[in-house]
């Protein structure tokens, strides 16, 4: 699988620069978390009250800093799901083309499907098997209604994109919050 930031680009989509920007504030924490160290250490070593005092109190700067971003994440976890969901079911009804395309998004959404679905979900598509398909890209160029690797039995002979049989393919997510 490729990791270079075309490929994190082409999946993401809009929101590649959203975590660019989140991976510099993490560089940019870490870097100052270090300095801060350091700062304590020499302080320690030198006995400098002074020092001392500053690291001190950029520690706890820094800790009340985590402390209330991690308080907005929990604050804005349901922003943050319907912005997923949102994403997901654009990219998978306007970017997959199917379990045989090797292109960024349909290599990450066949892994879905194949691995974290099937194990403790059961499901297929973003919150259910057929309607996720309905109008997609996939749809339209194929003619199914649904991957063949959605079905629950993939051997079946009735296992053929089209047939929307009940118990034929998994009918919803399961568990998912």
């Amino acid at each position: 699988m490729k990791h270079d930031s075309f490929y994190y680009a082409k999946v993401t989509g809009l929101f590649f620069e959203h975590l660019v920007n989140l991976a510099y504030i993490c560089l940019g924490m870490g870097a100052l978390l270090c300095l801060v160290g350091i700062t304590g250490f020499c302080a320690a070593m030198k006995e400098n009250w002074c020092l001392i005092t500053l690291s001190f109190s950029s520690l706890a700067v820094l800790f009340c800093t985590k402390i209330f971003g991690t308080i907005f994440v929990f604050a804005y976890r349901d922003l943050s799901v319907v912005i997923v969901r949102d994403v997901g079911k654009k990219s998978l009804q306007t970017a997959y083309m199917g379990p045989a395309a090797t292109d960024p998004v349909s290599t990450v959404w066949n892994t879905i499907i194949t691995t974290v679905c099937f194990l403790p979900y059961e499901c297929c598509g973003f919150e259910n098997s057929i309607v996720d398909f309905e109008k997609s890209v996939f749809s339209t160029t194929t003619g199914l209604k649904y991957p063949k690797i959605c079905c629950v039995d993939k051997n079946s002979n009735k296992c053929n994109g089209t047939n929307t049989a009940e118990g034929l393919v998994y009918p919803e997510v399961k568990h998912f919050h």
